[in-house]
């Protein structure tokens, strides 16, 4: 199998092949085209097997790029997950036109507002509790397509 098996659009397979992936993991294979069907899928896989990639790639093919409201919201344990996972969205989502903001605790509250008010496509925050204590929430987070949970 080959990732011009599972789906995806032209953009995202340049994407994909630019950066390095040359065939899909066990779970991206598995997950990819359930998730592009619209399927609730809840999957499992060790450390550096491509989960990330695995819930990113059919997150940003359902992005509309001139839609400003958030559009994904990924929850993630840590700051470090949280931050690798905006940098993956980035990487990926590039040709599509697609931008990701973390956000975590710990860190400038006024550049985090800031940069989501410039930046609303997708959201990586490091866990549920931030989200509603955050004061750019209410503002920012409104139509709820895509959760994923890291």
């Amino acid at each position: 199998m080959n990732f011009q098996d599972l789906g995806l659009s032209d953009s995202l397979l340049a994407a994909v092949a630019k950066n390095g992936y040359e065939e899909p993991t066990a779970i991206q294979a598995q997950t990819i085209p359930l998730t592009l069907q619209g399927e609730d899928v809840i999957g499992q896989a060790q450390t550096g097997t491509g989960k990330t990639a695995a819930f990113a790639l059919p997150i940003l093919q359902g992005i509309d790029v001139d839609d400003p409201n958030v559009q994904a919201l990924i929850i993630s344990p840590t700051r470090e997950l949280a931050i690798q996972t905006q940098n993956e969205l980035q990487k990926l989502g590039r040709s599509e036109g697609a931008r990701a903001q973390v956000v975590y605790g710990g860190s400038d509250i006024r550049r985090q507002i800031y940069d989501l008010k410039k930046t609303s496509t997708s959201h990586c925050w490091d866990s549920w509790a931030s989200i509603g204590s955050h004061p750019a929430t209410d503002a920012q987070v409104r139509s709820r397509e895509v959760f994923g949970f890291r």
